[in-house]
């Protein structure tokens, strides 16, 4: 989930090969309306087994997240991570470190190469794609002369994008059980804007 005074919500599922968005929300964030509950209501709900969210910049909501639940962490991007991880965990999993760049390739490389399945619903999947068309991946030389990779955003929105790469990290950071939790066949996936819950068909608990 991506924080701020509108969160990004996003639940993922593993069904083999392929990374299912099965479920995405703007949830508002105030002080007349913090997330705090809405948030715990759909991770109780989906049985959420994974969950990361941004380490700012609300960190009364990321806080509370944490210590409600020990399978929540909150990820920090840093530049890099020793060895070949891309992310390392901190404080008994209350913390991610990411590294900012590898895990976004890792998530863009599972976008364009088909592995994530988006939802039905023509409006969500047009504001996530319009949020992911503005990563764009630039090479530049780092002062001691070195190529350097690293992701700029060539427009202000693109929350969907950390929310699925958090939901990605939570991927990568779970041991999958043989359960999966498996859409109705006939489902056609909630808005992003209405975040009306849909009927779900759930067996074992390897929800993210």
């Amino acid at each position: 989930m991506d924080v701020g005074k509108t969160c990004h919500f996003v639940v993922l599922a593993k069904v083999g090969k392929y990374t299912h968005v099965v479920y995405t929300e703007k949830i508002e964030n105030s002080r007349a309306q913090p997330a705090t509950p809405k948030v715990l209501d759909r991770v109780t709900y989906f049985k959420v087994t994974r969950m990361c969210i941004d380490a700012g910049p609300d960190l009364t909501l990321v806080n509370q997240l944490v210590d409600a639940r020990p399978f929540i962490s909150a990820v920090v991007y840093v530049r890099s991570i020793k060895g070949i991880a891309i992310y390392e965990e901190k404080e008994e999993g209350r913390v991610i470190n990411a590294d900012r760049t590898k895990t976004l390739s890792e998530l863009l490389g599972k976008h364009n190469s088909g592995e994530i399945r988006y939802p039905m619903n023509e409006d969500v999947k047009e504001e996530v794609f319009a949020h992911l068309a503005t990563t764009k991946k630039i090479r530049e030389r780092s002062a001691d002369g070195s190529m350097i990779e690293r992701f700029i955003k060539t427009k202000s929105e693109d929350h969907w994008v950390h929310a699925l790469n958090y939901g990605n990290i939570a991927a990568m950071a779970s041991d999958y059980c043989s359960g999966q939790l498996i859409p109705d066949t006939d489902l056609s996936f909630s808005s992003a804007s209405t975040g009306a819950i849909p009927p779900l068909k759930v067996c074992g608990r390897s929800v993210l």
